[in-house]
């Protein structure tokens, strides 16, 4: 994701995962609940890739059950 363009991250999102990153931006502390299979990785990944570079915050902890590990590290 680090070297995508932002046409590109943005190609990669549908309207309303745009709304959870937005929702994610705004917030100091943060808790995305969506649905299984609505993209909450890609949100929080590109919410992220948003942030980092603006050093808005210091760490960040994200809480999945041990299973979808694999599946974050694939993703971001």
């Amino acid at each position: 994701m680090e070297n995508m363009r932002k046409s590109e991250i943005s190609d990669l999102l549908r309207p309303y995962q745009w709304k959870g990153v937005h929702f994610l931006l705004r917030q100091n502390t943060c808790l995305l609940a969506d649905e299984m299979g609505l993209g909450k990785t890609v949100q929080v990944a590109v919410a992220l890739s948003l942030l980092i570079p603006k050093s808005k915050f210091g760490r960040v902890l994200i809480v999945v059950p041990a299973a979808l590990r694999i599946n974050w590290e694939k993703e971001i």
